[in-house]
């Protein structure tokens, strides 16, 4: 799967979405809350630069917050 079919489905629920280390949990990105998008335009720009990008959920203070846990296999 590329970012942008891990990335849409939370976009189109609301979620704040950025691009993360493959395999890991850091973003390239700089700045805060701002940094993160529902906008398909622009995922699926990152999925363009990275399509092995891993996702990220930005919480806000109106909204979810999500815990994620992964093992390899």
């Amino acid at each position: 799967m590329s970012f942008k079919d891990l990335a849409l489905p939370l976009a189109a629920r609301g979620l704040y979405v950025i691009p993360v280390q493959p395999l890991g949990k850091h973003t390239y990105l700089t700045g805060g809350p701002e940094r993160g998008t529902t906008d398909p335009v622009r995922i699926a720009e990152w999925d363009h630069e990275g399509p092995a990008y891993n996702v990220g959920v930005l919480g806000t203070l109106d909204s979810y917050t999500v815990f994620d846990c992964d093992e390899k296999g």
